[in-house]
């Protein structure tokens, strides 16, 4: 068979698409196991009632309301205030243990805690009754554990790097030894070749080790909670239940929907920056303590803190006060996502919500034709001996990309001869019909560095527009009326 090819667009994808290496993947995996560790340590669990014991709750209310600030976007809720009451100090009085489950002082690393004890040593026109002798950013997870220290019992506590004891040597608890640490933090820390880092997906990989849904409601890639899947309508904010945005309607759906999850945090981190921090964008690139402040620093604080905690640390000029609050967390994430790109721009991925993502067949006993016509197409520019293509490296697509009652042969050529750390190449091959020489081919479009490809619902001069992914990015083309040329 003789197969006609025009190769207009040959080699131009090297100069448009996946240039760079994205540092993500240069970074060592770690290890996503992340189930909680099943310890022998005796203890009772805590566990937070968010309706019931009043006279606690007022007191847990009074003292977050004297303590924190809360805004319009998320104001103080007793409803979001759980309480436990343990004796911890074994003095025969109840200390009131709280877990404060508002979108401002909450992250993707969990919920602000504190144990207040009652103060026993003031007089009667003291505001102070009661102290904080534990405070920190954890997930609702904690054990009373059977050991002492200073006669306090012991505490096993989840927060984002780990499982730990924490041991009150004085008037304050602290951690005093890991029980087991996650990956969480562990991830890319230096530019690759110069390449400009850019936010989400530097805290994905700081996440890694947190698996996809957690039991304390953290899901996705980023760890989005209710609240953040309500501020961006995901769950509507009175009946608790899914929408039906982009058409997810359960959990399930999120998770198995990275797309759906990729414009999700994008819709966060917008809402983020233009609604709650919207009075805070005047400390762009002004120095707070020992930090200079940036868009991306702050977003990335909020997001794993909660943007009121994040707030907290710069009302403070950048002074932690162990005793108000545990800014520290944001002192951390400022300091290691400060000066990333922020794209929180999402018409390209919704466009691959209206489309679909192309699975080649590589059987070499099917479109054998297409098949040996994609093999020709692609050695005619030569053949490497030591590593000649074989036609099952071939992944072969049929689809009607121009609308004109014939389909098109997509294919993706996955021998390591072609391939690289940017992709793959990619073609399309066109059937011509031939006046005298009967149908003939010819590509309309050859890229290379390429990995999946998606096939959108919208369409230009009749063809259908493509969407790509390569390691530097995504990318749209469409057709000009002559060929397939970059669109964005």
């Amino acid at each position: 068979m003789t197969i006609k090819i025009f190769n207009n667009f040959a080699i131009t994808s090297l100069l448009v698409i996946g240039l760079l290496v994205h540092p993500l993947y240069l970074c060592k995996a770690g290890n996503t196991n992340s189930e909680q560790v099943e310890t022998q340590l005796d203890g009772r669990e805590v566990k937070f009632d968010y309706e019931n014991y009043p006279k606690e709750r007022e007191i847990a209310y009074e003292y977050y309301k004297q303590n924190y600030k809360f805004d319009a976007f998320h104001p103080l809720d007793k409803s979001n205030i759980g309480i436990d009451l343990q004796d911890i100090d074994n003095d025969g009085k109840k200390e009131i243990i709280t877990y404060l489950q508002n979108d401002g002082y909450c992250g993707s690393s969990g919920c602000k805690f504190h144990i207040l004890k009652q103060n026993d040593n003031v007089d009667s026109t003291s505001n102070v009754k009661y102290n904080s002798i534990a405070q920190g950013q954890i997930y609702p997870s904690i054990k009373i554990l059977e050991t002492k220290t200073s006669g306090y019992n012991d505490l096993l506590i989840e927060d984002k790097r780990g499982i730990y004891i924490w041991s009150c040597s004085g008037a304050i608890y602290k951690v005093s030894k890991a029980i087991k640490e996650s990956d969480w933090g562990k991830g890319c820390i230096d530019d690759a070749f110069g390449v400009k880092r850019e936010v989400l997906p530097s805290l994905w990989y700081m996440q890694r080790g947190v698996e996809i849904a957690n039991k304390y409601g953290f899901v996705g890639l980023y760890k989005m909670d209710r609240n953040a899947l309500k501020s961006t309508f995901y769950i509507d904010k009175t009946t608790n239940k899914w929408t039906g945005k982009y058409g997810i309607n359960t959990q399930d759906n999120f998770l198995n929907n990275k797309v759906v999850q990729e414009v999700a945090v994008r819709e966060y981190h917008k809402i983020i920056w233009e609604q709650y921090l919207q009075d805070y964008h005047q400390y762009d690139s002004l120095q707070v303590g020992d930090i200079v402040l940036s868009q991306s620093g702050m977003i990335s604080a909020a997001h794993l803190v909660g943007y009121l905690e994040l707030k907290s640390f710069v009302d403070n000029k950048g002074v932690v006060d162990i005793q108000n609050g545990n800014l520290i967390n944001s002192t951390e994430y400022l300091k290691r996502f400060g000066g990333y790109e922020v794209n929180y721009g999402i018409d390209d991925l919704v466009q691959k919500l209206k489309g679909f993502k192309l699975e080649y067949d590589y059987d070499e006993r099917n479109y054998e034709i297409e098949r040996e016509i994609a093999y020709q197409a692609e050695t005619e520019y030569g053949v490497d001996d030591m590593q000649p293509l074989k036609k099952d490296e071939i992944g072969i697509f049929l689809y009607d990309i121009d609308n004109d009652g014939e389909k098109e042969i997509l294919a993706y050529y996955s021998s390591r001869a072609y391939c690289g750390s940017l992709g793959c190449p990619f073609s399309i091959i066109k059937p011509i019909k031939h006046k005298t020489e009967g149908k003939k081919y010819k590509k309309i479009l050859e890229l290379v560095g390429i990995n999946d490809v998606w096939i959108l619902k919208s369409s230009s001069f009749g063809y259908s527009d493509l969407l790509f992914e390569g390691n530097s990015g995504d990318r749209i083309w469409r057709f000009t009326g002559a060929k397939y040329d970059l669109y964005k």
